[in-house]
């Protein structure tokens, strides 16, 4: 039995030894163990205690003692605490701030309120608002003479609405870039085809009954112009399908417009948020007013009830209803936004008895007819809910928003001073 376990070993021993890599590798090895296994490679560190918590606070356990202070040490705390014992009563801080949490004793003082010295504060604080006070006033006077270019008479009291005359030029803005004279129509034979600012205009003056007069030949404004200014008309129309971006002279002049109370109204006629257009327009009212935001204007807002009672935006081209957005200047809105292509229903127009108007022109010269039904009327397959009831709420929402935009001033202009 031993020698044949002999046999087996010997044979094991002479294989490793023909592994010669295996046998060197391993020889190597016990050798750098013999020499280096009682050195230290590098210390354990010692832990200075654990985690342990008080409440909802995490402190380390005791540790070992601080080294003694320094010279430099000791003298530093000694002129701090000769400074802390010179502090005034009346300077003392008394006020303490206490954080509540369990087992924990935190504090912060903060300086006791009653040592500030009031004078200056108010005198400075009365001196911004006298500044704040002759600017407004100063704001008042030019927005007086804006509304004096509308000939308004009335529009206060609780039935301003129904009360109001006025009597005004409309513009259509007229900017640099993009397609500004979308939904424009034509002129044929002397009058508007498919124009919705005209049509809303006659619409106006027709369920008014003509207290509202204005000018039924919209005009295109250009909005670098000094015009802009001289005629400060209520309103400057705007709308589009394209992007577009406006030029410097462009935004100065409408801000300025604006700060004198002017307005903006804006119809995306590609319906619905993040179209070219909708984009375009929000970038571009920034540039104009660039510390206001767009807001939603709210069902229970005025302009829902300035002459129809309205309990919500009607629903606009292709189904659309998004809500009506604004932009203010102090309390009255400076930017009035629809999303809806309301400006698509309105190249429909009516006819006197307050229904879609079927009728035509037709040249007698070329044959051309034209017919007032504008080029949405009748193709379902690309322009959905185009119908008398969506059209005729369109126009009261339009009616809304005009006669509010020329009764928004009147308190302000009455009983504010100069």
């Amino acid at each position: 039995m031993n020698k044949a376990f002999r046999a087996k070993f010997r044979k094991f021993i002479i294989r490793i030894l023909d592994a010669r890599f295996v046998f060197f590798a391993l020889l190597f090895h016990i050798i750098l163990l013999i020499l280096f296994g009682g050195h230290v490679i590098y210390e354990a560190i010692e832990a200075t205690g654990y985690i342990e918590t008080e409440g909802q606070l995490f402190s380390r356990g005791p540790a070992a003692p601080p080294p003694p202070p320094s010279p430099t040490q000791q003298a530093v705390a000694e002129v701090r605490k000769e400074a802390s014992q010179t502090v005034r009563p009346s300077e003392a801080i008394t006020a303490p701030i206490v954080v509540n949490r369990p087992n924990a004793d935190f504090s912060i003082r903060v300086p006791d309120q009653k040592t500030i010295d009031t004078h200056l504060t108010d005198k400075t604080d009365t001196t911004l608002s006298d500044a704040i006070s002759k600017a407004e006033v100063a704001r008042v006077q030019e927005i007086r003479k804006t509304v004096n270019q509308w000939q308004v008479q009335g529009g206060r009291g609780s039935n301003a609405g129904h009360t109001v005359k006025a009597k005004f030029i409309c513009y259509i803005g007229k900017y640099a870039q993009g397609d500004w004279f979308c939904n424009s129509g034509e002129i044929f034979q002397g009058r508007f085809i498919g124009n919705c600012i005209a049509n809303l205009m006659l619409q106006s003056k027709r369920w008014t009954q003509g207290r509202i007069e204005p000018d039924l030949k919209p005009q295109p404004i250009a909005l670098s112009s000094d015009e802009l200014l001289r005629v400060r008309p209520p309103f400057i129309f705007l709308t589009g399908h394209k992007n577009f971006t406006f030029t410097n002279e462009e935004v100065d002049k409408l801000r300025e417009y604006l700060l004198v109370g002017g307005c903006i109204w804006a119809d995306n006629s590609l319906p619905g948020r993040r179209s070219r257009f909708d984009v375009a327009f929000r970038r571009e009212m920034k540039r104009v007013l660039p510390d206001r935001e767009f807001e939603v204007v709210p069902t229970h807002h005025p302009i829902f009830n300035s002459f129809y009672k309205l309990n919500d935006v009607p629903t606009g081209m292709n189904f659309y209803r998004e809500p009506l957005e604004m932009v203010r200047i102090g309390d009255e809105i400076a930017v009035i936004y629809s999303l809806n292509a309301y400006s698509d229903l309105w190249q429909t127009g009516f006819n006197e008895k307050n229904q879609v108007d079927t009728s035509s022109i037709r040249d007698p010269d070329t044959g051309v007819v034209r017919d007032f039904l504008g080029p949405h009327w009748g193709n379902p397959l690309y322009f959905r809910n185009v119908n008398e009831d969506s059209v005729r709420n369109a126009y009261r929402l339009g009616i809304n928003i005009l006669v509010h935009l020329l009764i928004r001033f009147q308190d302000k202009i009455t009983f504010a001073p100069g």
